[in-house]
C-alpha cells in the first residue's frame, strides 16, 4: 500500500474512533426520564437542586469527593451553584460513566453541550397563524392571577389538553428538557 492509503487508513480509524468516543457521551431517552424522575424526588418545591442536596445524593455513588467535584464543575454549566434538570441529567451521565470505569473528560463532550443546548433552545416548529390565534384566546379567557396573564397548573393542564397538539409537544412544553 501506498504511503498515502496508509494515512487515509489512519485518518479514517480516528474519525470513526472520535464519532465512536462522541457517541458514547449521548444521553438515551428512557436514561433522561430516569434522572428527570430523580431529579423530582430531590425537589419538590424548585425547579432547581442545591449543592448540598446534590451533594449528598451524589456520594450516594462512592465516588470520591475528587471526581464530584470535576463532575459538578462539567455539569454547572451556568455556574450558578446549582443543577437544573438537564444540567443534573448531564451529571448522573457522568457519573454512571464514570462508575463503569470511563476516563471523566476534561470538558464536556458534544454530546452533552448539544444535550443542553437542546433544552434550553428547543427548535419547534412555529405555529400556524390561526392556530395561535386560538391560543391567544384560550390563554386571555383563562387569564388569573390579578389579569396578569398568568395561568394556574391545572388552567395550563387543560389548555395543553384541548390544544390538539401532539403528545410528544404537550410533553416537551409541560417538562422541558424531556426527549422522547
Amino acid at each position: 500500500p501506498s504511503k498515502e492509503s496508509i494515512c487515509k487508513r489512519k485518518k479514517q480509524r480516528l474519525v470513526h474512533a472520535a464519532m465512536e468516543q462522541e457517541n458514547t457521551w449521548k444521553l438515551r431517552p428512557e436514561e433522561f426520564s430516569h434522572q428527570f424522575a430523580d431529579f423530582n424526588r430531590l425537589t419538590p418545591q424548585g425547579t432547581f437542586l442545591g449543592g448540598e442536596r446534590a451533594r449528598k445524593f451524589f456520594q450516594q455513588s462512592g465516588l470520591s469527593y475528587d471526581f464530584l467535584g470535576a463532575i459538578w464543575n462539567l455539569s454547572d454549566v451556568d455556574l450558578d451553584g446549582q443543577l437544573s434538570a438537564a444540567e443534573f441529567t448531564v451529571a448522573m451521565h457522568l457519573i454512571h460513566a464514570t462508575m463503569k470505569g470511563r476516563l471523566l473528560p476534561p470538558t464536556l463532550p458534544q454530546a452533552l453541550v448539544n444535550f443542553l443546548d437542546s433544552v434550553t433552545h428547543p427548535k419547534l416548529p412555529p405555529p400556524a397563524d390561526n392556530h395561535l390565534q386560538k391560543c391567544r384566546s384560550a390563554f386571555v379567557s383563562f387569564q388569573t392571577n390579578n389579569g396578569r396573564g398568568v395561568l394556574g397548573a391545572e388552567a395550563a393542564r387543560y389548555l395543553l389538553m384541548k390544544s390538539n397538539l401532539p403528545r410528544e409537544t404537550v410533553i416537551h412544553i409541560w417538562y422541558p428538557g424531556v426527549v422522547l
